[in-house]
């Protein structure tokens, strides 16, 4: 055991030594960059990855069998066995609302930026109408790619009224807002709070990517769709990332592949931007 101390200290020891605690320093920040810029980069082949899946094909072109991948664009009804709902602050009657309330940070001289502070996502199961049949969509699960618009906005000092105080009330989020009294003037602080509303509403042109089947009890029938598409369950972590990804948008199959490559893009630059300042650090290091 005294053989193997010696042996292992007189290899360690020099090393150790010659290691001072900024070198270490730079090769923690080494490893640190390096595992973001994998990660970056893992997303970046991801949104490419589903970038090509919803490029491969256009939603309107002829096809054989309903079942399997499919792209669709058409009109949104409620389904025979479900019903839509008015959004929680704009009240237009819509099939899937996203809901998000948000606070502006300011950030001093150079402005502010608008921070998510809660979201919602309320949907409802309903039925595509295209050329090529009618389809169940069920929503649960998609990735929802939806303009929104600002259906609220209130200034520090300003109360929420009507459906939006309703609404807040409801998601538990509270809002600090006052005045002070200054004589010749009263200022007004608080909150600065916006809510912004991206839905599906009833008979809006939708686009949908994702599987179809056609073996579903919903299929067939007086009323009833021709293929329903959903969110496989069961799916393993390898099906998630590589299968047909499950899309659900309101502005059309252009909008959600820009949606895609946008976002491949940018984590792509984010990565080569880790690439580069670790290439400055191993530099340091190695001088």
């Amino acid at each position: 055991m005294a053989a193997l101390r010696t042996l292992f200290g007189s290899v360690t020891l020099p090393l150790a030594a010659s290691l001072d605690t900024g070198t270490l320093l730079l090769l923690g920040v080494l490893v640190v960059l390096g595992l973001l810029a994998l990660a970056l980069l893992a997303g970046s082949a991801l949104m490419f990855l589903r970038w090509r899946q919803v490029s491969a094909s256009d939603a309107d072109q002829f096809r054989t069998t309903l079942s399997g991948p499919i792209e669709l664009v058409g009109t949104a009804s409620p389904a025979p066995d479900s019903d839509s709902f008015r959004a929680g602050v704009s009240g237009t009657e819509c099939l899937v609302s996203e809901i998000d309330v948000q606070t502006y940070q300011s950030s001093g001289q150079s402005g502010g930026s608008w921070v998510t502070e809660e979201s919602r996502t309320t949907t409802r199961p309903f039925h595509v109408e295209t050329s090529g049949g009618t389809f169940r969509i069920e929503p649960d699960g998609a990735t929802l790619i939806l303009a929104t618009e600002t259906v609220d906005e209130l200034d520090g000092g300003e109360d929420a009224t009507g459906r939006t105080a309703a609404f807040l009330d409801a998601i538990g989020v509270e809002r600090t807002t006052g005045s002070v009294d200054l004589k010749i003037t009263k200022l007004d602080y608080g909150d600065r709070t916006r809510i912004t509303e991206g839905r599906v509403d009833v008979g809006e042109e939708v686009y949908v990517a994702g599987t179809a089947v056609t073996d579903d009890p919903t299929v067939g029938g007086f009323g009833g769709p021709d293929a329903v598409v959903r969110a496989r369950p069961e799916r393993s972590r390898t099906e998630r990332l590589f299968d047909f990804p499950f899309v659900i948008g309101d502005e059309g199959e252009n909008a959600v592949r820009w949606h895609f490559l946008k976002r491949a893009l940018a984590f792509a630059a984010v990565a080569l931007l880790f690439g580069g300042v670790w290439v400055a650090v191993a530099s340091a290091v190695l001088s």
